[in-house]
Parts: structure tokens; C-alpha cells; sequence
């Protein structure tokens, strides 16, 4: 320890940037080794067991054409046009609005 302090300050920066290397590339090793046997033990049945996912019916699995139809609302000709009717003033409104 005598030694390493009358050293002049460059060579000791060096020998503690040395050891600090070296020290950093025994604790990747050490992190490498262990990932490597994580991921040899890692199991995807495992990683599905632990998720919860919801149950699907088997109605909307087997014919979703009809589930979405089934929930989606039904208008009659009256209503029909009633729509077409807004939509054709909305339409109306913008174009005056952009022509202002």
C-alpha cells in the first residue's frame, strides 16, 4: 500500500481504471452465466399459466358476423332519411362556413 502511494497520480489513476475494468467485465461474465441458465430454465407454459385471459364465448367464435349484427341498430327508411337529411345540412353548413 506504501508503494502504490508514491506513485506519481497518472500511474494510479491507471492501475485504478485497470482494476475497475476488470472488475466490470467479471460481473457481465457472472451476469452472462446467469441469464444463460434463466433462460434455459424458462418454460412458455409456464409464462401462460400465470395470465388470466378472459373467457371467449363460443357463439362469438363461431359466427361473429352475427354478434356484431345482432348489437348493431336497425333503422327504418323514416329514420334513414331523417339521417341523410342532417347529414346533407351539416354538409351545407361547412361549405357556408368555409366560404365566409
Amino acid at each position: 500500500m506504501d508503494n502504490l502511494q508514491k506513485l506519481p497520480e497518472q500511474k494510479r489513476k491507471t492501475i485504478l481504471w485497470v482494476v475497475v475494468v476488470i472488475i466490470a467485465i467479471l460481473f457481465f461474465v457472472i451476469w452472462l452465466v446467469s441469464m444463460k441458465k434463466s433462460l434455459q430454465n424458462f418454460s412458455k407454459e409456464k409464462v401462460f399459466q400465470n395470465f388470466e385471459l378472459p373467457e371467449i364465448p363460443e357463439n362469438i367464435i363461431q359466427n361473429p358476423v352475427q354478434e356484431m349484427m345482432a348489437n348493431t341498430p336497425q333503422f327504418n327508411e323514416e329514420e334513414l332519411q331523417a339521417l341523410e337529411q342532417l347529414l346533407e345540412e351539416e354538409k351545407q353548413q361547412e361549405s357556408q362556413k368555409s366560404n365566409q
